[in-house]
């Protein structure tokens, strides 16, 4: 740290602890002495600047003290290292300091209120540290004549600047005050560079970052990042922005004026129990409030509830207005405006973007999705060919070939979907029950199936009840007519980033007792005598078998045993190789005939996967090919 000596005018460096000093603040001129002018001493001699410095010099040994500090000429400006050492530590230094003498030279003489709050000094971004951070400040008019102290000038000062009389007299920590109070006391405060105006606030939320001179709007963005890293402090989002902003925004405010109207917005200190805080992602920034659907404003519309409240109100929070852009993620909407919503609902977590202006939030989507129903699976036999209770265009329809239907169409009310099967004349009512678990954006879902008929579908929906369903199910079988089964499957999933209720209809899979292969084989290979086909079916494994057709399926044992008996009499009048089986609900014919041997080899690499050898084969004149 550069001071200087207040008797000999030189600049002496202090590493570590430095001596007592007085320290200056003041708005730059056109003539200010630089590090390197003030090296040379007769330069600076001539120099506008260099009065300020020897007023400042002179104030100090008057009240006793060797050192100063100017930031015209302590800050060697030609190090970076040194520049970004110094802005991080500026607050610091004037917290430090014995005394800040404030030089305001160009106040003139008048009301001290009006006349003093027009003066440059009150306008600039540094100056606001400057007044805040010393506990003893003086003010200098021109001519170095003295206006008065800080404390005594708390009242007028706190009417011009907005900073309360607590925090100028060092009665209350600053880190009590919300993070938009203290950023509105900067709304309309001005710096040279547009960097500056992040860089003079970082000591007022006491963070540090290197200085990056040529990112330009992009340090206030890197301000707030460093801010929510440090504090869970939701008013740092409660911003308005101007009436000629882009329509919809991230999360972060474009500059400190967007808080000019946000000094009573206070957090709340002790409310937000386990709640996440706060954080940045990948994504943007990860935000947990109230959540409410506004459909008024359009499908993709919803407000969510900030931590903090106007004036401390205890049942109410404020609330920004935001669009979905797909899934979890968001913009905000009507960046000018800032809501009052009610301290209770649902909680939801979401993606907010963190930065940037937009024309337009590209293609919305509809909100009302999140937590809804979706039916993903639909054999092309089985057709949807009603919704209980009836449901409207506009409350259901295909989003890119998925069926779904939104939460607030089936929340906290009996559903269902009618199924046709073209098989049957039978129809399937899947009943669903959703229902909003208390305290939580989550729902439960319960679903069941009836079998019904055009006719009788409406009284079997209206008589269908949620507690006949086992709580724990997530699949049912049915059975339409005499063809295959539907499997039913009700189960929770993301579809397009949103979490919904996926209902998934698909015709269940025969239950065989092995894996089954069909070929068909060359003719000749089937004129084998029945001996030889005797001897090689003993030494096949034991649990094989060989079914030649299945001529009757699914059938009562009794009339498997009558259809057998003739067709055995006409095999044995015509000599047909010709073995009967009759299973416990099938009737298969078996070819005496066939050359096991040359049905082994085309089989063996079936044979691992067969758990109790069932495989069906047929005969024809035709060519061999393997058949699935």
């Amino acid at each position: 740290m550069y001071l200087i000596n207040a008797k000999t005018l030189e600049l002496e460096n202090f590493v570590g602890t430095p001596p007592e000093y007085v320290i200056l603040s003041h708005t730059w001129g056109d003539d200010e002495v630089s590090y390197s002018d003030f090296q040379d001493t007769a330069k600076r001699l001539d120099q506008l600047g260099f009065r300020k410095i020897e007023l400042t010099c002179t104030q100090a040994q008057r009240d006793g003290f060797n050192y100063a500090w100017v930031d015209t000429c302590c800050i060697n400006k030609s190090s970076s290292a040194e520049l970004s050492e110094a802005i991080n530590s500026m607050f610091k230094w004037y917290r430090d300091a014995q005394k800040c003498y404030a030089y305001i030279e160009d106040l003139v003489a008048g009301d001290m209120a009006s006349v003093f709050g027009s003066c440059k000094w009150f306008t600039r971004g540094w100056t606001l540290q400057e007044l805040i951070a010393p506990r003893k400040l003086t003010f200098y008019g021109p001519g170095w004549i003295s206006i008065g102290e800080k404390d005594n000038l708390s009242q007028v000062l706190e009417s011009i600047t907005g900073i309360d009389k607590s925090i100028l007299q060092h009665t209350l920590e600053l880190s009590s005050i919300s993070i938009a109070k203290r950023m509105s006391w900067a709304a309309g405060r001005k710096a040279t560079r547009k960097e500056d105006i992040a860089y003079c606030l970082m000591g007022l939320f006491d963070v540090n970052m290197p200085m990056l001179y040529g990112e330009g709007e992009k340090a206030f963005e890197r301000l707030q990042d460093e801010i929510l890293k440090q504090t869970e402090d939701d008013s740092l989002f409660a911003w308005r922005a101007t009436a000629g902003s882009a329509p919809y925004r991230g999360l972060f405010a474009a500059s400190p004026d967007e808080f000019q109207n946000s000094h009573k917005i206070v957090p709340f200190r002790n409310l937000s129990g386990g709640k996440s805080p706060p954080s940045l992602t990948s994504r943007g920034v990860l935000l947990t409030g109230f959540f409410h659907l506004e459909p008024a404003r359009g499908n993709g519309a919803a407000i969510i509830g900030l931590n903090c409240s106007r004036n401390g109100a205890f049942s109410s929070v404020i609330c920004i207005e935001i669009v979905g852009i797909g899934g979890d993620n968001f913009l905000r909407s009507s960046p000018s405006t800032l809501k009052d919503c009610p301290s209770h609902g649902v909680e939801r977590t979401v993606y907010i973007a963190k930065s940037g202006s937009f024309p337009e939030a590209g293609p919305l989507v509809d909100l009302r999705l999140q937590n809804g129903i979706c039916i993903v699976d639909l054999p092309e036999d089985v057709n949807i060919v009603h919704f209980w209770p009836n449901v409207t265009a506009v409350d259901y329809g295909y989003w890119e070939g998925l069926r779904t239907l939104p939460l607030n169409w089936c929340i906290d009310r009996k559903t269902a979907l009618q199924l046709e099967c073209t098989w049957s004349d039978q129809q399937v009512l899947v009943v669903m029950w959703v229902t909003r678990i208390p305290g939580s954006d989550a729902c439960n879902y319960l679903f069941d199936t009836k079998i019904t008929s055009q006719i009788h579908a409406r009284k079997r929906f209206a008589r269908a009840r949620s507690a006949e369903v086992d709580v724990g199910v997530v699949q049912r079988t049915v059975s339409v007519g005499k063809a295959p089964r539907l499997l039913i499957t009700g189960q929770q999933g993301k579809v397009k980033g949103f979490d919904m209720f996926c209902i998934h209809v698909e015709l269940e899979k025969p239950k065989l007792r092995g894996r089954v292969q069909t070929f068909q084989l060359p003719h000749d290979q089937s004129a084998l005598s029945a001996s030889r086909h005797r001897r090689s079916w003993k030494e096949l494994p034991a649990n094989f078998c060989l079914v030649f057709k299945e001529i009757a399926a699914y059938r009562p044992f009794w009339q498997l045993l009558l259809l057998a008996f003739p067709l055995g009499i006409v095999a044995a009048i015509l000599d047909w190789p010709l073995g009967i089986v009759i299973s416990a609900n099938a009737l298969s014919l078996i070819p005496l005939g066939v050359d096991l041997y040359f049905l082994r080899d085309r089989i063996a690499n079936c044979l691992d996967n067969i758990s109790n050898g069932v495989l069906f084969f047929s005969l024809s004149s035709g060519p061999s090919r393997p058949c699935s």
